[in-house]
């Protein structure tokens, strides 16, 4: 899917606003170079307001983005490519979000 820009992707600067290990796997076995710079997007959106579970993650990714964006903005060598991304859990039409503590993990499970 990405051969066809590969090549352009090499002079990019390529920043992953996360620390997620499995995002990072995923863009070195696509073979991009790319540095990690996580956001510090408070994850506080209210989910009840967005029309679907997608629609939710599509914006916590999209402020995750602008955080690192903002932070880099000033940086002699802008970045080209910011990727942000974000995971959520649904079952039964219920969103989980992401859990505050070990607690709240664990209440999730129990449910």
């Amino acid at each position: 899917m990405l051969e066809p820009i590969r090549h352009s992707l090499d002079f990019q600067r390529i920043i992953l606003a996360s620390t997620s290990p499995r995002r990072s796997e995923i863009l070195r076995h696509l073979g991009l170079h790319f540095e990690i710079l996580p956001s510090l997007f408070e994850e506080n959106l209210d989910p009840k307001k967005f029309a679907s579970p997608a629609d939710y993650a599509v914006e916590t990714a999209y402020h995750k983005v602008l955080d690192v964006a903002e932070r880099v903005a000033q940086d002699i060598n802008r970045a080209d490519v910011i990727i942000g991304a974000d995971t959520v859990v649904t079952l039964d039409g219920k969103l989980y979000g992401k859990p505050a503590d070990s607690e709240e993990a664990k209440k999730y499970l129990e449910e």
